[in-house]
Parts: C-alpha cells; structure tokens; sequence
C-alpha cells in the first residue's frame, strides 16, 4: 500500500514528500522508494527525484529512529503525516510488534503537537479493519466505536498493536491534534 499511497502523494499534490525509510544512506532509501514504484509500475521519475526525500530510521526506536535535533526540525516543518508503517507479522508476539506499532505512533503523535495545540499537524494513519476483531459485524460505520479491550483479547498481538494505536489517536484528537483515522477494505 506504502507505493501506491507514495504515488497518490506525487501525483495528487505538489508537495515535498519526506519517506521514512530503513536504510544505510537517505540514497540507498531514495532507492529503494523508487524500486518500490516501478514494481507497481506506478509514478513519473522526474517529479519523484525532484520531490521525494528519503529520512533514514525506524519505526522500532524511540524518535523513529531519529537524532532528537532531526526529529525536533521534521516536526516543526512538515504540513501533515501520513503514516502507513508498522511491522506486520501475525506471528510475532505483543512485545516485539509494541516499538513499531505502538511507540511509533506515540513519537508520531509528539512530532504532530511540535507547534503548539493551534497548529498541531494533522495526522493521517493506516490502520486496518481487524481493529473490530475478529466476526465483527460486516457492516462497520465510520463511527462506530472500538471494541472494549477484554473484547480484543484472543484477537492476536498484531489486530491488538493496531488497536492501541488507534486508542492513542482518538486520544489525541480529543486533545486538539487533527486525526483521521483510515481502514481500507480487502
């Protein structure tokens, strides 16, 4: 999804994109977003190059990875986030998903209120549909609540990290931080 949101971006706004990326160098990251996008045969090479910066970190470290000073100066320049990361891995258990399903987006949350309540930047975050649980209804509305936490027990480590991120969010967009919330269908 990560290419195709990326390419939406080139293609729908004239902005420059920050990706953060797992990589040795922000060339080596720049790289492999544009792999990405060929292998989906998707965006224009000259728009990519001239607008796509490749932010070299993690999901799975505190800051995403990032030197405290770099992630104080991303926060206080972007316009918006949108974050489809996480570790998907239905194996894992609830410990080894927490950093980057979880704590990621807490970190996401502290760069977004950088600016101050009044200019806090908005948050646009990837989720999924299995935050309901698993037989949840098949008719899910934009705003129906969560299910309870006892309900999410049994629902495996990943369904419950995307269902703590999204606790946070609504938490945050209680305090004054924009947050749309999406769950693309199958």
């Amino acid at each position: 999804m990560g290419a195709f949101l990326l390419n939406e971006l080139i293609l729908q706004t004239s902005a420059s994109i920050i990706c953060l990326v797992r990589a040795g160098s922000p060339q080596e990251g720049k790289n492999r977003l544009w792999k990405s996008l060929l292998n989906y045969q998707l965006s224009d090479k000259s728009a990519f190059e001239s607008r796509v910066i490749a932010l070299v970190g993690d999901l799975g470290k505190p800051r995403l990875g990032l030197e405290k000073q770099t992630f104080l100066d991303i926060g206080m320049q972007i316009d918006a986030i949108v974050h489809n990361g996480c570790l998907v891995n239905f194996m894992c258990p609830y410990q080894q998903l927490k950093g980057p399903n979880v704590e990621a987006v807490a970190a996401i949350i502290r760069m977004a209120a950088l600016k101050g309540q009044a200019k806090a930047t908005p948050i646009h975050y990837i989720s999924s549909l299995s935050v309901f649980g698993v037989g949840a209804s098949e008719k899910i509305l934009e705003g129906d609540d969560l299910p309870s936490s006892d309900e999410m027990q049994g629902h495996g480590a990943y369904t419950q990290t995307k269902w703590v991120a999204e606790k946070m969010l609504v938490m945050a967009r209680k305090r004054g931080i924009p947050v749309s919330i999406h769950r693309p269908g199958k």
